[in-house]
């Protein structure tokens, strides 16, 4: 009986699912990205869910396969397969897989190739064709991460500062942000942005600020879904997907605010004519124990 497991590090939320022949073992907690999270936190979390899951190494596990953004920065790859290695049979390094989390979306919904979105606490793209690989985005809050949730409080946060400087009322928006932070006003709201960075923290409020009716809400929600569309316009050039050219948008600021999905595609589909763009329909842990189980047969196959 094969058994996999499969999990999808979020910059928010960690994910594991564990199959077992026909059935699925689910666990969730915090975030464990090593960017996010730090290696103890991520260490703890991780140790969390596998015994959620019941895992302590006493069966050994067919195939793992964790997607995460980062996966290929410095030595984070050594580190999460290390972290697990002790659930399979060695050498782990053949059967834990590390995949950046946008290829989880693609296989999540059966697809081989095509154009993978994800805004979340982040944002990424990354599109797949046969062997090539391609992406934008991607690189964390404090460098990029255009149009995702923690990008879309900055800018609010930054739309703030620009009244407060104009002696501008602070609107919707500053009641919105003041109340949900407890600043007593623009220049607290700012102390506490730089004092307590996560951006986790940050990108829960999106929601909030783009339905919070200001003026400003809706062209900060037009501009999140035009650089997002961007990475995708960007991934498609480079990649030279023929059309049709799937695309699916996943992520948990997509997933929940349905205005912004909406925009995000409308603008994929003026600047990407050809393009078939869609909201995920299933989490995309469940693309990571598709590639897992994946990963398993072809281990099988060649034993």
């Amino acid at each position: 009986m094969t058994a996999v497991l499969g999990l999808d590090v979020g910059g928010t939320t960690t994910r594991a699912w564990l199959a077992v022949g026909g059935e699925t073992r689910r666990a969730s907690g915090p975030s464990a990205s090593l960017a996010a999270a730090g290696r103890s936190t991520a260490a703890r979390v991780l140790a969390d869910l596998l015994a959620q899951l019941g895992l302590d190494g006493s069966r050994r596990l067919d195939a793992i396969c964790v997607g995460t953004a980062g996966s290929g920065a410095g030595d984070a790859v050594g580190w999460v397969v290390g972290r697990l290695s002790h659930l399979v049979a060695p050498p782990a390094g053949e059967r834990v897989s590390v995949v950046n989390d946008s290829r989880l979306v693609l296989a999540a919904e059966q697809l081989d190739s095509g154009i993978a979105l994800i805004a979340g606490t982040g944002s990424t793209a990354i599109g797949l064709l046969g062997p090539a690989e391609e992406r934008a985005g991607g690189w964390g809050y404090l460098l990029g991460d255009d149009g995702s949730g923690y990008w879309v409080t900055r800018e609010a946060v930054r739309e703030l500062c620009a009244r407060h400087d104009e002696h501008r009322p602070a609107g919707r928006l500053g009641e919105v942000l003041l109340g949900a932070t407890g600043a007593p006003d623009a220049l607290g709201l700012i102390q506490l942005f730089h004092e307590e960075p996560a951006p986790a923290r940050w990108a829960a409020l999106a929601p909030a600020v783009l339905d919070c009716g200001d003026e400003a809400a809706g062209p900060l929600r037009e501009r999140a879904a035009a650089a997002l569309a961007t990475l995708v316009v960007e991934v498609a050039a480079r990649l030279g997907h023929p059309d049709p050219v799937p695309v699916v948008a996943a992520g948990g600021l997509l997933a929940h605010h349905r205005p912004l999905a909406e925009a995000t595609l409308s603008a994929i589909a003026r600047r990407l004519p050809g393009a078939g763009g869609r909201l995920a329909t299933r989490p995309p842990v469940a693309g990571a124990v598709v590639l897992a189980s994946a990963l398993a047969e072809r281990l099988s196959a060649t034993a």
